[in-house]
């Protein structure tokens, strides 16, 4: 493949990471396994400090620091999180009545992804709250995943939020022990590949279906986060210098292997499973993993309850059968 081939396209490549300044976090990655530990720390550094500051987005700046920590093998460096973040879902409705935001399925797996890491490498960090819900923790994977592959996702085509999703579960597949969540994260991430091999018009622009998206982006269709990431599984040369996704991709061993696997005789059908099933199927495929009542209302909100009514009233009748 062309990637690997012309060293012209690696020279563009290397180009575009020198550039990624600001911020800095953004390529971190990509500078660790290339240029080495000083070349990332600043980067390092910096979205550490902002994890620690609780910032409201902490979940997607700590999958680019677990990435960061796994790759380096610097496992020492979780002992520096604060050990009383809520890294965790559940919030007080009457402290954050907006807690509903981190239910949709980005923030879901970006949660759940870190969660499992740092659970798998508790020696090095010991969250208290986080260690109590960790059978909790696992059921809600599990129901993730399940949901997904038997009912698929419900922001598929969002070039905003979608990109995040990948990163989860390139997390749990490059580096959890858990084999039944990597290898259910594996057909997931493969599915994504495929929308972003063959789902996309010549230039990577997002011309496409935006559920989950903003206005604003929609001006310039070609500037996206996932644009970049595109043009590279094209075999083309990134153009916008802001991709994370990209950063991150060219860091994961299970994209290289996709990218040898899969490219060379790239499928023109590939599995774009939108959310598309009827409710009674995705119920029932939820209701098999017998969770709590708060997580089975978070689940029925992050699969669509704010897109279809039929998902509100259901999910509101649910509630006062249990008051």
């Amino acid at each position: 493949w062309k990637f690997f081939t012309d060293q012209k396209q690696m020279d563009i490549i290397e180009e575009y990471m020198d550039v990624q300044t600001s911020p800095r976090y953004k390529s971190m990655n990509f500078k660790l396994l290339y240029h080495g530990k000083d070349a990332a720390e600043d980067g390092k550094n910096g979205v550490l400090r902002v994890i620690n500051r609780g910032h409201i987005m902490i979940d997607f700046y700590l999958m680019i620091f677990m990435r960061y920590v796994f790759l380096s093998k610097e496992f020492t460096l979780l002992s520096e999180i604060r050990s009383d973040l809520d890294l965790w879902l559940w919030r007080d409705f009457k402290e954050e009545p907006t807690v509903q935001t981190f239910w949709t399925e980005n923030h879901m797996i970006a949660y759940l992804s870190t969660a499992l890491l740092l659970i798998e490498k508790n020696d090095y960090y010991t969250n208290l709250l986080l260690l109590g819900y960790q059978d909790r923790l696992m059921k809600c994977l599990d129901a993730w995943f399940d949901t997904r592959i038997e009912c698929g996702f419900t922001e598929y085509y969002s070039p905003v939020y979608m990109p995040y999703t990948l990163e989860g579960l390139l997390n749990i597949i490059d580096f959890s022990e858990h084999k039944s969540f990597v290898d259910k994260a594996s057909i997931l991430a493969t599915r994504i590949l495929d929308w972003m091999a063959v789902g996309f018009p010549e230039d990577a622009s997002t011309h496409v279906a935006q559920p989950r998206g903003y206005v604003r982006f929609i001006e310039e269709p070609d500037k996206r986060n996932i644009c970049d990431a595109v043009r590279v599984l094209m075999g083309d040369p990134p153009i916008n210098k802001n991709s994370r996704l990209l950063c991150n991709l060219l860091t994961s061993d299970f994209f290289l292997q996709y990218l040898l696997q899969h490219i060379p005789e790239i499928r023109t059908e590939a599995v774009l499973k939108t959310f598309h099933v009827p409710f009674d199927k995705f119920l029932t495929v939820l209701n098999r993993h017998e969770l709590p009542l708060e997580d089975h209302v978070m689940f029925l909100w992050g699969n669509g309850m704010f897109f279809n009514t039929h998902n509100t009233l259901s999910t509101a009748q649910i509630g006062r059968a249990h008051v």
